[in-house]
């Protein structure tokens, strides 16, 4: 699987932030979940995708539990919510979010986040001197 391919798993009930994540992404990169536990079978089948989550503008405490617990399998996760408040976004980025993206014309921003992400992915097949000398700026 190349870096260009790697799948993002989605969980996003809004049709805005859908539609938004729909416009900026090929659609044969999106893994859509269904819901939460729907999502954390998707994310340990595609071990090395970032997650992209919405969450409400409220943020519970059910929220936070579901989000550290996929933070425990060192993750990448990109949070989208609508929110004017940014006592939430800092909570969010405090329990290790990579990202938290509040507005939907931020959602080109959130492609570039996860392409950087992807490119810093190591190639498959490749040994660990092979990885570790192709992430070398000098290559």
């Amino acid at each position: 699987m190349s870096r260009n391919s790697i799948p993002v798993v989605v969980l996003a009930t809004s049709k805005a932030w859908q539609a938004a994540i729909e416009r900026e992404f090929p659609a044969a990169m999106l893994i859509w979940a269904l819901d939460e536990n729907d999502l954390l079978t998707e994310a340990k089948q595609y071990s090395d995708s970032a997650i992209i989550v919405e969450c409400s503008s409220v943020f519970d405490a059910t929220e936070a539990k579901w989000l550290k617990l996929l933070l425990e399998h060192r993750r990448r996760l990109f949070v989208v919510v609508s929110i004017q408040n940014s006592a939430h976004a800092e909570r969010l980025r405090a329990l290790g979010v990579a990202d938290v993206v509040v507005a939907i014309s931020e959602s080109s921003r959130l492609h570039q986040l996860i392409r950087r992400h992807n490119a810093l992915l190591p190639e498959p097949n490749l040994s660990l001197e092979q990885q570790i000398e192709s992430a070398l700026p000098w290559r």
